[in-house]
């Protein structure tokens, strides 16, 4: 499929449409794929499609037109040919999908034409065509006026046997009619009243009963002699039929003398070889027996070496664990040795520098209250300056200035001892609680220890365990090996140390 795109000269506000162009599959040409025919799995050109639809209508061997071998849609064809090649189509459709027996064609040689079915009298075995063409159903030729076809058996074997009994027929609708008792004066069911014996009108002739005695003994005479030469005919066949019977029973006998004769060759045929497949029975289970009681000596040395290794394996396992649980215990210990010789330090390095710090405090403290007592002084001193009991009064002053400093003084001991000791007990805590997680680590690892070792041995008991099943499991393969090999009876033959490692192989699996 190709695609042409919108033109570059184009202006920019103009719609381009795109055009698909598509292969058609019998021309191999390319088109507009509007213009194409879709089918169920191509596409063709309006003139080829036309085509193969044509090809189609005109030859039964390339009916119903197919692409790819699938039928095209009826409507699909109707759609895109011509509406003369439609009729046609339509025409061919209808007339081919009846049988090649059943059809019935025109009898003229310049007409040929189909007759439809509706166009069909089944009752008269006759049929028209578009022509108006008259054919007979039976022979497929020309119509048969006033009379019946001559290739119909059935109708020929039942004159024949009218023209033995002596029947007549009705000349106006030309029915068989039997005569019973009484005279020759007959009526017919179409109501047609006639002379049984010249078949004439009744009342238009001068017959007598004798002439229609004289028929009826000609009739019986015929009856006679058909039954006489049915009867000879009998007799024959039962004749032939005797001998044939005798014949039978002589070659039955003889047969029969045969087969006795071949069931007892038979019979002892077989004898010599059930003897010879019980020997050879007796000895294949022999050797079977053989064969697997070896396989079996071999499978119990294999069940001893694959637990002695288990065993082995499981002792070097707990060697291991146990290797691994002091080490990783030691060095806990040392770890949560040098955390707690940390932690120590820590809380005496803290303890020192928050004694520090409240020393430096101390220092400052001492040394503002002496500024501030100087200053105050110095106040005091220019205020009452030249004033009476100065001195007196500023002494005063000083001695009440000193006493709410030392008030002050002692509230900020009390809380410098109180600040100690609370840092200390938070120090001491904080030391308490790192060295409970320690204490609490070194159980958790402890019990994990404990619980690996545990999960050590369920392991390894299970690990036996499933030896002693694979063990059994083993014996119970190879038992039904056997038994298989007995029942099968095919494998009937020796089984040397290397075949019987072989079949170990498949059973034993990795050690």
């Amino acid at each position: 499929m190709s695609m042409e795109g919108p033109s570059e000269d184009g202006s920019a506000n103009s719609k381009s449409k795109e055009i698909y162009t598509v292969e058609c599959v019998s021309c191999l040409d390319d088109f507009n794929s509007k213009d194409m025919v879709k089918v169920t799995c191509h596409r063709y050109c309006r003139e080829c499609f036309e085509r193969l639809i044509t090809t189609a209508v005109q030859n039964e061997q390339q009916w119903p037109p197919k692409c790819c071998l699938n039928d095209i849609p009826f409507r699909t064809i109707l759609r895109y040919v011509p509406k003369d090649l439609g009729k046609t189509y339509k025409d061919r459709a209808a007339e081919w999908k009846i049988p090649i027996s059943q059809r019935i064609y025109c009898n003229q040689p310049d007409c040929g034409l189909w007759v439809r079915p509706d166009h069909v009298n089944q009752s008269l075995c006759i049929a028209r065509c578009s022509n108006a063409h008259w054919t007979c159903t039976t022979c497929r030729g020309p119509q048969h006026e006033n009379s019946d076809c001559p290739q119909d058996r059935d109708l020929a074997l039942t004159k024949a046997l009218a023209a033995d009994e002596g029947w007549q027929h009705c000349s106006k609708c030309q029915a068989l009619v039997e005569h019973r008792e009484a005279c020759q004066h007959m009526t017919c069911r179409c109501g047609y009243e006639f002379c049984y014996v010249c078949n004439q009108k009744w009342r238009t002739c001068t017959c007598t009963m004798d002439q229609l005695n004289a028929i009826k003994a000609g009739a019986a005479t015929r009856r006679q002699e058909r039954q006489r030469r049915e009867a000879e005919a009998e007799s024959e066949l039962q004749d032939a039929l005797r001998q044939i019977e005798e014949f039978e029973r002589e070659e039955a006998l003889k047969a029969e003398l045969l087969r006795q004769d071949m069931e007892r060759q038979d019979e002892e045929r077989r004898q010599r070889e059930l003897e010879e497949r019980v020997r050879l029975e007796s000895l294949r289970r022999h050797q079977i027996e053989v064969k697997y009681q070896g396989l079996r000596e071999m499978l119990d040395q294999i069940h001893d070496l694959q637990e002695v290794i288990v065993r082995y394996q499981h002792d070097k396992e707990k060697e291991l664990a146990s290797h691994e649980a002091s080490t990783s215990m030691i060095e806990l210990e040392a770890k949560q040795q040098a955390e707690y010789l940390e932690l120590t330090e820590m809380a005496a390095r803290k303890l020192a520098a928050k004694e520090q710090a409240l020393a430096t405090e101390y220092i400052l403290r001492v040394i503002e209250e002496k500024k501030t007592e100087g200053a105050y002084l110095q106040v005091l001193e220019g205020f009452f300056a030249g004033k009476p009991a100065s001195e007196a009064r500023v002494e005063e002053l000083m001695r009440q200035l000193r006493k709410k400093m030392d008030k002050g003084w002692r509230a900020w001991v009390r809380w410098r001892k109180e600040e100690a000791a609370a840092y200390k007990m938070k120090v001491e805590e904080e030391r308490t609680i790192r060295e409970e997680i320690m204490y609490s680590v070194k159980k958790r690892h402890e019990e994990s220890v404990e619980e690996g070792r545990r999960e050590l041995g369920r392991r390894q008991a299970a690990e036996l365990r499933w030896v002693t099943f694979v063990v059994a499991e083993r014996a119970q393969l190879l038992a039904r090996m056997e038994t298989a090999e007995v029942e099968d009876g095919t494998n009937g033959y020796s089984v040397s140390g290397s075949e019987g490692e072989a079949a170990y192989e498949g059973m034993s699996g990795p050690s």
